[in-house]
């Protein structure tokens, strides 16, 4: 989303203190549909053939430029090229260029987006200092919190396992859990109701967040229960993005779900050119 001059709101609500509740072990949490162990060996096939016909799509979308899909923003090679790495496609130089060459770098979301590509932390480097006191990141140098840039920093922090003092995931989760909204959502300003998609997105890379270092995800229940509660199943081209995110986000913060059934409605609704919706940013998300 590209949310350039919008200003972003600074909110700020009473509740516990984050730190202290997130210091007990957590052995719950198996991240993302893809990695689900308990699958028997049919679906395991029909993952993998779900997979492997997406990864098939993404490379035909592939632009001479080294771009892919459209090369108006980054978001889509970004977002390719870490499906692609995390299904065991090797990323070298030559198809980071496109996002290298067309990333601002005083950007808050191309920075983190360019870093969760590469998996390289050095990319991060660029927004040392610019992390604010509430624990969040503006869109750019010296702007408030917002809840998309936070997130995307934290989620480059798990994709490239960044642990430099300067930057502090911790103190993003607690900005992000500061910023909930009363029906356990989050939006993008003080103007928008709860969005489904970027609750599921703070609730992935918090719930990665938290289990990579044995936090307790007890802090997460008021976000679980908003996507449970208003995100309905369906794998319509028009909805698809939401349930994939659901799931996504439910497996992240260590609830159980129905993988069997979310194969076999993944299978059902991939198209015959591997992709989900047409699109290769929904594509990318599987």
């Amino acid at each position: 989303m590209n949310h350039a001059g919008i200003k972003f709101r600074k909110k700020k609500k009473a509740m516990a203190v984050f730190l202290s509740s997130v210091l007990a072990l957590n052995t719950s949490a198996m991240i993302g549909i893809k990695t689900h162990g308990s699958l028997p060996g049919d679906h395991r096939d029909l993952r993998s053939d779900i997979i492997n016909n997406a990864v098939a799509y993404l490379k035909s979308q592939k632009n001479p430029d080294n771009s892919f899909g459209s090369n108006e923003l980054i978001n889509d090679s970004t977002d390719a090229l870490i499906a692609l790495r995390a299904s065991g496609e090797q990323i070298g130089e030559a198809d980071l260029e496109w996002a290298v060459n067309n990333a601002s770098y005083r950007n808050t979301d191309m920075v983190s987006r360019l870093a969760s590509a590469s998996a390289k932390s050095e990319y991060l480097g660029s927004l040392k200092g610019r992390q604010n006191q509430d624990g969040g990141f503006g869109l750019y140098p010296d702007y408030s919190s917002d809840v998309l840039d936070s997130v995307l920093v934290l989620e480059a922090i798990n994709e490239t396992g960044y642990a430099g003092e300067d930057i502090s995931g911790a103190q993003i989760c607690s900005y992000l859990i500061s910023a909930v909204n009363e029906d356990g959502g989050f939006s993008y300003t003080e103007a928008n109701d709860s969005d489904a998609v970027l609750t599921s997105m703070v609730v992935f890379n918090v719930g990665r967040f938290l289990s990579t270092n044995n936090f307790d995800m007890s802090i997460l229940e008021g976000p679980v229960s908003y996507i449970e509660n208003n995100i309905t199943d369906s794998y319509s081209d028009n909805n698809i993005e939401k349930t994939i995110c659901k799931y996504l986000a439910l497996q992240a913060a260590g609830s159980d779900i129905d993988s069997f059934n979310v194969v076999d409605e993944l299978y059902k609704a991939e198209k015959n050119n591997g992709s989900f919706a047409d699109s290769v940013h929904v594509t990318s998300l599987e």
